[in-house]
């Protein structure tokens, strides 16, 4: 299963003025709530990451930048690409836990 989305951070968000004053982008925890708020939405219910398998970030999130999310579902895996235009700005591969699982953790 496929799906894409704009994602957005206003300009004007308050993360901007600690991260970094002088040349703002967006913090790297921000993007990928972003992202896990994006599979949310298209799966219909929480993602429940287990981990982060793998992460890159190959170019920064301006403010004001035009970005969409790719997102790929295999078994247990999200993958997902963030995009500006041409430019990557973020790859990567969250684990995500199986219904039982969080049963078999708590039980």
């Amino acid at each position: 299963m496929r799906h894409q989305q704009p994602l957005f951070i206003a300009a004007d968000h308050p993360v901007f003025a600690g991260h970094f004053p002088d040349a703002p982008v967006v913090p790297a925890v921000l993007l990928l709530s972003k992202v896990l708020d994006a599979a949310d939405q298209w799966l219909g219910a929480q993602a429940q990451p287990r981990r982060l398998r793998q992460a890159k970030f190959p170019a920064p999130w301006l403010p004001g930048m035009q970005v969409r999310v790719m997102l790929e579902r295999t078994d247990a895996d999200l993958r997902f690409e963030v995009r500006a235009d041409e430019q990557a700005l973020a790859v990567g591969v969250f684990e995500l836990q199986a219904p039982t699982d969080t049963l078999e953790e708590h039980g």
